[in-house]
């Protein structure tokens, strides 16, 4: 089937036209039959095919065909290079055509709220953000057409896989049956994973290229084994070691991926062999874009190895990094890479040779790193990276060394002629008890014997045949159940129904231990004025960050040295608060050393201490503790991710609190200081060295790249940066604003009624403003009354409401022309000075577009002592609308305003009516 036939089926010749320019000329096999097999029609399938066989495509033409009749599609990837990686690639293929295209992981977070209320066309997800976000919006699937979900053989993963299993039996479960669209690298049995999935199976076994996978031994002889025709073969390489190896092949003028099992290793390798090879001409190009970004070693270590153009590719590279690298390697200046199996699992970077260099993994699941045997099934997705189809290659090459016939026999037997792994299930190895939170959470269950029917509707639940099995899993889920009770995370009744609390909500979504997020919660319980370190300690003592391995010597002795000096100081001038202080103290009184867990939390506190108040770089940051920037990284996106739990806690039961820890958490996350913290959404294009400058400068708002010369910032950033930045605050806000008021008006014109009043608010000036806002407060809207506080001509009327329990509020409208320009905190504060001389238990400022940061910023404090609202006009008219469709009444939309004080956005209205 050629891929213009594809117009046939309803896809129009521009998108038809960007495949072939992306080398589509004719469809494989295995994407035939899934169309013949009904991927268009709603039909669940299972694709089950080698690397390189297309399966991503398949998920691909569901995705574009149900954009065009405006119906959703998640893809989801288990890991966040990979979602990263996707995202780039749908982005720059469908953007310019329309398509909406969102991205939601550990590293992108802007897009939640409208992946939330199915503002996407496409949203490109990892397993776990999208769990987590069902459980908090159990209703988000029936906004969605369908799922793909890429790398469905994770499901049998230890880790990971139970969390993935009960995602999809979610989906199977969902009110609108969701598509799923499974694609699975090669299998051994599926052991009734498709029935249970009630997929068709679509199952193919050779490649569109062929793969040589085996082994070079020492006589310089590659023995092999082809994938499609199983014939055995041999290819003289005249190598018996890497370096031998990589010189035949670069003399071939091949590019080559090397596997290795640790970040370190791969890094350390990288660096032998720009060494080795230095004769090699280096990769400009990438050099000069590398060096345009922040300093870190890894970027440094990088531009060394790069005069080789040999390049690494890991964790511990940055995002940018990474994404610089992948692109030197595709554009063939880089020769050979050096990776961890980030590679192997959907990183789409082809090459015509794999080697696997280490003949074990390391593997940390029972606590201290251990090294086993690799499964074969990632052995198979790893050499599968190898001759990618349209790359010019004739076949792949997947390639073990061993160093001596004893290791030869032993790939041999282990790896390549060993049977793949049968399909199974991960779920019963995790603990049963979130589990049942997860269950009760998202709605699918709600009286025990429905807790257990749900969890028996799992994957799982088929090799649980027997009387035994049965009573232990039923004995697992009444401790389960018990344990949530015991900690607050469910009400029960008389009758035994139980209810998930709000504060059971937060802890299934962001998936802590229960102990864990029990500390949490007696903390904000009990604290009366937040201290941001005494927090960060307390975080610190927790399972998911203190037993974290980061690759830090934490019982080094020079590290303690460091850390107790640093102690020393911080006590001596008073800057040592609650536990924290406690803590110290008591070391001090016992005269004990410092212990290697006491030794990770002071030094996880000091180090966010000077992120958050000093002014010195990472770089010198890093160069104090001794630890690397990937390091430091991976200490604050951890840190970050319990300050999201803690920041949920907070809403739920200290709602004062939750600005201040939010503020604290997007820091943290950014390696920014707390004065910078409104240059947080741009920390893609600027350093925490020249976010420090700006402010020192006098910034106060990222309005001012809209309204100064990009010249004037010259002394703080290289004034081209500003160009870009000044585009991404643009799109951004015309993003926002043009989705809220299409959406609006969509929604109001559905209902029947004329949205000519909503156009009027989205675009009237001045004194039309003004008239029109105070009819839409007056049309059934707010149980109360709104009429002019003065005559006044100026943008900026003064109105006065007063509710039917005589409370009365003075308003302050504010509407930009441009509505790129945000409201600054004077504007928005007028409303408090101006209203002074007048008896009110309020004030209301109402703005269009929005509010700069430091206004929402200043909103949460004047809320405390003024009773201040600071309300966004898309905020409002989301109430009105909701009313309109019945979600809501006038009269808890009156006494949600009563109740709610500071800034107003989308999440608050939801948060406050789902409590």
């Amino acid at each position: 089937m050629n891929i213009v036939d594809l117009m046939e089926l309803g896809f129009p010749d521009d998108i038809v036209h960007i495949w072939k320019v992306n080398g589509f000329s004719e469809l494989f096999p295995i994407q035939k039959q899934a169309i013949e097999k009904g991927l268009f029609n709603g039909q669940n399938l299972l694709v089950v095919a080698p690397t390189s066989s297309g399966k991503t495509f398949i998920g691909e033409l569901v995705a574009i065909q149900n954009s065009y009749m405006n119906k959703k599609s998640i893809y989801l990837v288990p890991f966040k290079s990979v979602s990263d990686e996707k995202y780039e690639e749908f982005k720059e293929k469908y953007h310019e055509n329309g398509f909406n295209i969102k991205i939601s992981d550990g590293d992108h977070r802007d897009d939640d709220e409208d992946i939330r209320i199915g503002n996407y066309h496409i949203a490109v997800m990892t397993y776990e953000k999208l769990s987590g976000m069902l459980i908090v919006n159990p209703n988000m699937l029936n906004n969605c057409d369908c799922v793909i979900v890429d790398e469905v053989q994770m499901m049998s993963d230890p880790h990971r896989g139970g969390n993935l299993e009960l995602l999809l039996t979610k989906m199977k479960e969902s009110y609108k049956k969701t598509q799923i669209i499974a694609l699975s690298a090669v299998l051994g049995s599926l052991n009734g994973f498709d029935k249970w999935l009630e997929a068709e199976v679509i199952k193919e076994v050779d490649r569109p290229l062929e793969l040589r996978q085996g082994v070079l031994f020492t006589n310089g002889n590659f023995e092999y084994t082809e994938w499609n025709t199983s014939l055995i073969g041999n290819e003289q390489m005249n190598a018996t070691n890497l370096n031998e190896l990589l010189k035949f092949l670069l003399d071939k003028d091949e590019q080559v991926v090397i596997i290795k099992n640790s970040v370190p290793s791969s890094q350390k390798l990288a660096r032998e062999l720009a060494n080795y090879f230095s004769s090699l001409p280096g990769a400009a190009k990438v050099i000069e874009q590398l060096r345009e970004e922040p300093e870190t070693e890894i970027r440094d270590e990088l531009l060394v190895t790069l005069r080789s153009s040999i390049a690494f590719h890991n964790s511990d590279c940055d995002i940018n990094e990474r994404r610089l690298v992948e692109a030197g390697f595709k554009e063939g200046e880089i020769k050979i890479l050096v990776s961890t199996t980030t590679l192997s699992m959907g990183v789409n970077l082809p090459c015509k040779t794999v080697i696997l260099a280490d003949l074990q993994k390391w593997d940390a699941t029972g606590g201290a790193p251990l090294e086993v045997n690799w499964s074969v099934g990632e052995v198979r997705n790893i050499f599968g990276r190898a001759g990618r189809y349209g790359k010019g290659n004739d076949f792949g090459r997947g390639i073990f060394i061993a160093e001596n016939s004893v290791k030869r026999e032993f790939i041999k037997k282990t790896y390549l002629n060993a049977p793949l792994e049968n399909f199974s299930s991960a779920l019963e190895d995790r603990d049963i008890s979130l589990r049942v939170l997860d269950v009760v959470a998202s709605g699918y269950g709600e009286f025990e014997d429905t807790i257990t029917k749900f969890l028996f509707k799992t994957y799982a639940a088929l090799s649980w045949d027997n009387d035994y099995a049965r009573q232990q899993i039923n004995k697992h889920i009444k401790i389960g159940i018990d344990t949530c009770l015991t900690y607050g995370l469910f009400e029960q009744s008389a009758r035994g129904k139980i209810t998930i609390t709000e504060l059971g909500k937060v802890c299934a979504s962001m998936g802590c231990s229960i102990e864990s997020f029990s500390m949490l919660v007696d903390h904000i319980q009990n604290t009366t004025h937040l201290n941001d370190l005494d927090l960060i300690f307390l975080i610190s003592q927790t399972e998911e960050v203190n037993e974290k391995y980061y690759r830090i010597k934490w019982d080094n002795q020079a590290l303690k040295y460091k850390i107790q000096s640093r102690l020393v100081e911080e006590y001596s001038n008073s800057r040592m608060t609650g536990t924290y202080l406690s803590e110290y103290e008591r070391l001090l009184n016992t005269g004990r050393p410092l212990t290697k867990t006491l030794c990770t939390s002071f030094s996880m506190v000091l180090l966010v201490n000077d992120i958050l108040y000093s002014e010195f770089s990472l770089s010198s940051i890093r160069k104090a503790f001794g630890f690397t920037t990937a390091s430091i990284r991976s200490i604050s996106l951890n840190l970050s991710w319990m300050l999201d739990i803690v920041c949920q806690i907070s809403n739920v039961i200290k709602p004062e609190f939750t600005d201040d820890i939010e503020r604290l958490n997007k820091c943290i996350a950014n390696r920014s200081t707390l004065s910078s913290y409104f240059l947080n959404n741009l920390s893609k294009y600027i350093t925490r060295e020249e976010k420090i400058k700006l402010v020192k400068s006098g910034m106060l708002s990222l309005d001012e790249f809209l309204e100064k010369d990009s010249s004037e910032f010259k002394a703080s950033i290289n004034p081209t940066k500003v160009d870009k930045i000044v585009k991404v605050i643009n799109d951004r806000r015309d993003r926002n604003y043009q989705y809220w008021e299409r959406e609006h008006i969509r929604r109001v014109e559905k209902l029947g009624y004329d949205s000519s009043l909503i156009k009027c608010l989205y675009n009237g000036l001045e004194l039309e403003f003004e008239h029109k806002l105070c009819e839409f407060l007056n049309a059934d809207f707010i149980e109360g009354t709104v009429k002019r506080l003065k005559q006044q001509s100026k943008i900026e009327p003064g109105l006065l409401m007063v509710l039917g329990n005589g409370q009365k509020y003075s308003i302050q409208l504010t509407a930009k022309e441009n509505k790129n320009k945000f409201i600054d905190s004077q504007n928005a504060e007028d409303v408090i000075s101006q209203s002074a001389h007048l008896e009110l238990d309020g004030y209301v400022c109402i703005g269009r577009p929005d509010f700069q940061e430091l206004a929402i910023d200043q909103a949460s404090h004047l809320a405390k002592k003024h009773n201040f609202k600071l309300v966004p006009l898309f905020a409002l008219i989301e109430l009105y609308i909701r009313i309109k469709e019945g979600e809501l009444s006038s009269e808890v939309v009156t006494n949600f305003f009563v109740d709610f004080k500071g800034y107003l956005n989308i999440s608050k209205i939801d948060k406050y009516f789902k409590g």
